[in-house]
């Protein structure tokens, strides 16, 4: 899909420009690339990781641990607009994100509370 859409996407994205400090994800459904029903600009979705990612120690028969990981398949509710949502539905999602995930509000609120 991606080979067949992506690179016409990448020129009109370059077209309209990217800001400094954004990058541009863009995911692409499986399927056949007929039957992409177009592109949605989304924000990121979010799933629940802690239910998703299944993680097992164990030992090789010279007892060195190592990690088996397994994925459950969790249910979860894809919210309209993100990028999961129009994945889903058979629409390439192209989502601008910021390069700085500084959480602000609590810089404020740490700066305040740690002041001497």
């Amino acid at each position: 899909c991606g080979e067949v859409h992506g690179p016409a996407l990448i020129r009109r994205i370059l077209d309209i420009g990217i800001p400094k400090g954004t990058l541009i994800n863009i995911n692409f459904p499986s399927g056949d690339p007929a039957e992409i029903k177009g592109v949605k600009v989304t924000v990121q979705g979010q799933r629940d990781q802690e239910n998703l990612l299944n993680i097992v120690q164990r030992a090789d028969g010279r007892n060195f641990p190592y990690y088996w990981l397994t994925f459950n398949p969790v249910k979860f509710e894809m919210k309209e607009g993100t990028d999961l949502a129009a994945l889903r539905d058979g629409f390439i999602s192209v989502t601008p994100l910021r390069l700085d995930l500084t959480d602000m509000p609590s810089v404020t609120r740490y700066a305040e509370a740690l002041a001497t």
